[in-house]
């Protein structure tokens, strides 16, 4: 005899739907965890993008005296830049130090390099 009532039972159906509810709920939460961690990415790019900014300017110098300068960007990242050992500094051994450090409150980004100081010009 052929049985003519197959298909599934409520409680099957019910554990089916649980099961992918449950999975939806992950993937949504693995998704919306990539989203949050894509933008923190992009704000901290924004900084060292800031940086590399400020020390190329620095770099392109070429009467760099030694201090320290700072300020604020339009968005609001605040940046601070040192330099040692310039172009005025006593006792100058040929390199300069240069120092750039940039912030949004939450999150702070340095560079740090040496530049070879030009050579002191000759009194004609």
């Amino acid at each position: 005899m052929i049985d003519k009532d197959r298909g599934f039972t409520l409680i099957e159906v019910l554990a089916s739907l649980s099961v992918m509810g449950i999975a939806l709920l992950v993937i949504i939460r693995l998704l919306s965890g990539s989203l949050a961690l894509a933008s923190g990415l992009n704000a901290y790019s924004g900084l060292v993008m800031e940086a590399r900014e400020r020390m190329n300017s620095l770099l392109l110098d070429d009467s760099l005296v030694e201090g320290e300068a700072g300020g604020v960007t339009e968005d609001g990242v605040e940046w601070h830049a040192s330099v040692k050992g310039g172009n005025n500094a006593e006792g100058n051994d040929g390199f300069i130090s240069i120092e750039v450090r940039v912030t949004d409150g939450r999150r702070s980004y340095t560079l740090t390099t040496l530049k070879a100081s030009p050579p002191a010009k000759e009194a004609a």
